[in-house]
């Protein structure tokens, strides 16, 4: 009777297939790291593109576009709630209305009825005062958009006073925004004006400049 004879396995093809059972296995690890690695970068690109299509749609600028140079001649104002710069040829104004509101105007030191000027005021408001001034702007034609005072969000509102329609019977027109943002309990108002009958772009660049340098204190 012969034998059974039991051979042994051959070495080289036994570390051939953990070789290549170690190489399949390092690439499934490497894929998965990959994998997990890239879902917080999508996850947060889709984010922002949505945030970018929302701004698109809503008309808001939820991150300044530019940093805005202000002139190295223009004068600062500051008082207890805020700062602002302004152009060296104009003065300030503090006023007190009859509801006992306070506000500061600035306007040019030779300053007549049709002059540019910038009024900012505060008081108390609640919690949808700004979204209900929005609505009474809007009934009125005037353009709502969001934009940022001091890095926080506003809504401005931009819009003819008297309306345009009556220009034709010879009334100035005078084109005004309202810029509000609210800080704690209080709803603020940075409203600039001018007389034209065109949107004037050099008065738009001066009162962007003003804008961008309001700090709250």
């Amino acid at each position: 009777m012969e034998e059974q004879v039991t051979k042994a396995p051959n070495k080289k093809v036994f570390f051939a297939a953990i070789a290549v059972l170690v190489i399949v296995i390092l690439f499934a690890l490497v894929s998965m790291a990959s994998s997990v690695s890239r879902k917080p970068q999508n996850s947060v690109e889709s984010s922002i593109q949505k945030n970018v299509e929302k701004s698109e749609v809503s008309g808001s600028s939820p991150v300044p576009s530019a940093i805005v140079q202000i002139p190295a001649e223009w004068k600062t104002y500051q008082n207890s709630q805020f700062s602002m710069s302004y152009p060296p040829n104009w003065q300030i104004e503090e006023l007190i209305f009859p509801n006992k509101e306070t506000g500061t105007a600035f306007y040019p030191a030779v300053a007549s009825a049709k002059s540019p000027s910038v009024l900012i005021t505060g008081s108390i408001g609640t919690v949808n005062s700004i979204q209900e001034k929005q609505q009474d702007y809007k009934s009125l034609g005037f353009k709502s958009s969001n934009t940022l005072v001091d890095n926080m969000p506003a809504i401005k509102l931009s819009g003819a006073v008297p309306e345009r329609t009556l220009a034709d019977k010879g009334l100035d027109v005078t084109e005004a925004t309202h810029i509000y943002v609210k800080k704690g309990d209080t709803d603020y108002l940075l409203k600039y004006m001018y007389t034209d009958k065109v949107i004037n772009t050099e008065l738009e660049s001066l009162f962007g400049k003003m804008i961008a340098s309001f700090r709250f204190n």
